[in-house]
């Protein structure tokens, strides 16, 4: 061992292997950068979706919520409260509204907040509790319409209600644009005094709750099964949920970019152990000479590189949790809000790219190493027996290995690597036809750039494989610009529908263009 570390320390006195410790470095920090800094957005969307759905986790239901849910999620600890959304007339004196109105519980909303105002059309204030028993809180639209004022009182079914609030925002309200009822909101206390909800009345029971990760993840197993047709598990981020789209493009945008991360740092890697290589195959010849076995030369290199592996993920994973926080830091001035610190688990995602880069990439070039020959000091002519497509091949399943294991799947690593190995057979085909045509063009030839061209050829396997990097660098980055100018481009404004028509037939739908006056003035007449 201490014959392995000083030829170590030496080394990297000498600057032979500082090109392998940075590449480890920059493998590392990158991967572990992008991870957590992805982790802290992916923690701020759940945040911040779950205060828009005024819970971390909801059952949505066609009839009353069980009793039998309401007593699991006590035994889980989990905060509840209960939203029941329904249709109704809402009568101000000689003046009515049809509108929806949301009986929520004391304890309503479990994430986010109200905002009120007592000011009709403010811009609201921030409220975290509900309306009181006997309170009622009106959206500005159904206010005006019913011509009310703070403090007058509106009838609900048979209850009569005070106006105390404006409502400008329901953390548990739907965004469409085809939510036409005006919004009320009241206390679920006044709710069976109403007598609103007969048999055939089309109501919707919500369940919030709120709490750790793992008690919702219990609760989601134990209710599942439980769960008809009419009854759904929503989360915040559930595709189909009003942003779950939304934060699932994001999260996907992220993922690619981490995921180019993890290519760009295997080919760093690639690149650097084969330098180390060539730049050891006479030290290891010289001690073959000495007597050296190759059971003695791959223990001397396991010390070896088990110690550039502590050193370059360790200084990688410091480097990598510090340029997280500088990226959150010079992006907090564009943020609403302020980005939660990272999970200390995923800086194994970092550590794991540095172990499997060191064996896909290092591992494969040692045997390299171990098969020279002692008379290559004598001759270095002589050339080195290895399978290059073995070498290559192993390379290539680690990089893959390491895509999947970012992005905890295998589409997407499947798809870039078929780009990959696509891209990779029309590159090595093109430069193989340019550098043979450049061996043969040059035939002869004496002058300098001509030999430089020429001596491509005799390199081959090398300068295709540096081509081949070179062109995936600049294609991953083209796919990011591409990527976010298309999320930048607006809309085709004449796609947009300004007319809605609702409740047609089929039939109805299949006229054309040139009927839909006629269609209009039919069913306006109807």
């Amino acid at each position: 061992m201490g014959f392995a570390l000083r030829l170590l320390f030496r080394d990297l006195r000498s600057g032979d292997i500082l090109t392998l410790i940075f590449a480890l470095i920059i493998s590392v920090s990158t991967v572990t950068a992008i991870s957590l800094f992805i982790d802290r957005l992916q923690l701020s969307f759940e945040q911040e979706s779950a205060s828009l759905m005024a819970a971390d986790r909801l059952i949505r239901s066609d009839d009353a919520i069980p009793k039998s849910w309401q007593t699991k999620a006590n035994e889980l600890s989990l905060k509840q409260a209960e939203n029941t959304s329904f249709r109704t007339m809402i009568f101000a004196g000689d003046a009515l509204q049809l509108s929806l109105v949301n009986a929520v519980t004391d304890s309503y909303p479990l994430r986010g907040e109200f905002l009120a105002d007592d000011t009709l059309f403010g811009s609201g204030k921030a409220v975290t509790q509900s309306p009181r028993k006997d309170e009622i809180w009106l959206s500005s639209r159904l206010a005006s319409l019913l011509k009310v004022n703070i403090g007058d009182q509106v009838e609900v079914g048979e209850v009569a209600l005070t106006v105390t609030q404006y409502l400008v925002r329901d953390p548990g309200s739907s965004s469409s644009a085809f939510a036409v009822s005006p919004r009320a909101v009241m206390n679920m206390a006044d709710l069976a005094a109403t007598q609103v909800i007969i048999p055939g009345s089309r109501v919707r029971y919500s369940l919030l709750l709120a709490g750790d990760r793992e008690s919702l993840d219990q609760y989601e197993t134990w209710v599942t099964p439980q769960l008809n047709d009419g009854q759904r598990w929503r989360t915040p981020t559930q595709k189909g949920e009003r942003i779950g789209d939304t934060i699932g493009k994001a999260q996907s945008f992220l993922l690619l970019a981490g995921t180019l991360a993890v290519v760009l740092s295997g080919i760093a890697m690639a690149l650097a152990s084969s330098r180390f290589v060539k730049r050891h195959l006479m030290q290891v010849a010289v001690l073959k000479t000495l007597g050296a076995t190759p059971k003695i030369l791959m223990k001397v290199f396991f010390i070896q590189f088990t110690v550039l592996f502590v050193i370059g993920a360790g200084v990688g994973l410091a480097a990598g949790w510090g340029i997280q926080g500088l990226i959150s830091s010079l992006l907090s001035g564009l943020m609403s809000t302020t980005l939660p610190e990272p999970s200390v688990s995923r800086l194994w995602l970092g550590v794991a790219t540095g172990f499997i880069s060191m064996v896909a990439f290092c591992l494969p070039l040692m045997q390299r190493l171990i098969k020279i020959s002692p008379m290559s000091v004598l001759q270095r002519s002589l050339k080195v027996e290895q399978n290059t497509l073995i070498i290559y091949s192993i390379g290539f399943i680690g990089m893959y290995g390491l895509m999947c294991l970012y992005t905890n799947g295998f589409l997407l690593p499947s798809i870039m690597t078929i780009a990959i190995v696509g891209i990779g057979l029309v590159v090595s085909g093109l430069g193989f036809t340019v550098f043979r045509l450049g061996r043969q063009l040059t035939s002869g030839a004496t002058s300098g750039w001509q030999i430089g061209f020429a001596s491509l050829y005799r390199r081959l396997v090398p300068n295709l494989f540096q081509l081949l990097v070179f062109t995936l660098i600049i294609m991953l980055g083209l796919i990011l610009v591409g990527v976010m100018n298309q999320e930048k481009e607006p809309t085709d404004l004449h796609d947009i529908p300004l007319v809605f028509l609702e409740d047609c037939h089929k039939v109805q739908v299949q006229c054309s263009h040139t009927n839909l006056i006629v269609f209009a003035k039919y069913i306006m007449k109807k």
